[in-house]
């Protein structure tokens, strides 16, 4: 209990990123501690999972079933990134341009190297939607309540382009496309 409570302190009283007044960022409860509470919760899991069968089985170290589970580890690690990533994302609408933070940097954007902007979407799970029929009842509704990545592409002179997310972050890409608006950058012809 007292491991838990001091990791629960510990979350709570880490710092968190700064960003400039009047930044955009992602919502903290589902794009950031949602996803952290899942990671953190699969990696105990996973990493237990294997003592507490041997021991009920009452063998000594660990249990066979380690090499199938720890294998998994990845899953719940991504999401600890994903929720690292998104604390870190901060955009900022500025009157030279757009200030973009990301976990590794900050990308600089001046409204003069923006040709235009279009709706994005990116849907990974298409093939799977095509199979769902012939998938068990479990994992075909887990295929079909899954959403596709939406958001807008911000396309640049030099050919480039950035996007951003709209799901956890429906304000900040509200006032993004607000401020290309404002500034008579043209919405283009989404690509597919």
């Amino acid at each position: 209990m007292l491991g838990f409570a001091s990791g629960l302190a510990l979350y709570i009283l880490w710092p968190k990123a700064r960003f400039p007044a009047g930044t955009s960022t992602m919502h903290r409860g589902s794009a950031v501690i949602g996803p952290d509470i899942i990671g953190v919760g699969l990696l105990a899991l996973f990493v237990a999972l294997p003592v507490w069968i041997g021991r009920a089985e009452g063998a000594e170290g660990l249990h066979g079933s380690a090499l199938l589970i720890w294998p998994l580890l990845p899953a719940p690690l991504a999401l600890l990134f994903v929720a690292a990533s998104n604390a870190c994302f901060g955009l900022w609408v500025g009157p030279a341009g757009l200030s973009i933070s990301s976990l590794r940097r900050t990308e600089r954007i001046g409204w003069d190297e923006i040709i235009g902007w279009r709706p994005w979407r990116r849907d990974r799970l298409r093939v799977f939607r095509a199979v769902a029929p012939f998938l068990p009842p479990g994992a075909a509704g887990a295929v079909l309540l899954a959403r596709a990545s939406t958001g807008v592409e911000i396309v640049l002179r030099t050919g480039r382009s950035r996007r951003l997310p709209r799901e956890g972050f429906e304000n900040g890409l509200a006032r993004v496309q607000r401020a290309l608006t404002e500034r008579g950058l043209p919405r283009l012809e989404p690509t597919h």
